[in-house]
């Protein structure tokens, strides 16, 4: 087992769960987990977790700008990259060492 893991998504961490549980029966407590998405169900792990959230309504607030300013013909919105930020959650043993 490695050291650390790292998934792109809770569902993603939620199928290696079940593959490290059927094939060891537990999760090392030792095991570092990092994944994209949050679930209060994460406290529950042993192991360290962290966990970055995206900030929903931001994103939604955003598209919804982006939208609007391309139905107006003088303020069509610029390709490019757009950022918005993250909140990193600290889960498992993490949350529960402050």
């Amino acid at each position: 087992m490695p050291d650390a893991l790292f998934t792109t998504s809770f569902a993603l961490l939620q199928g290696v769960m079940d593959v490290t549980l059927q094939r060891s029966g537990r999760l090392p407590t030792q095991l570092v987990i990092a994944t994209f998405g949050d679930h209060e169900l994460l406290d529950f792990l042993e192991c360290p977790v962290l966990s970055v959230a995206q900030r929903h309504r931001d994103i939604a607030q955003r598209v919804l700008e982006l939208v609007l300013a391309s139905l107006e013909e003088e303020q069509k919105p610029q390709a490019g990259i757009t950022r918005i930020r993250r909140d990193l959650c600290r889960r498992g043993s993490l949350g529960r060492t402050r």
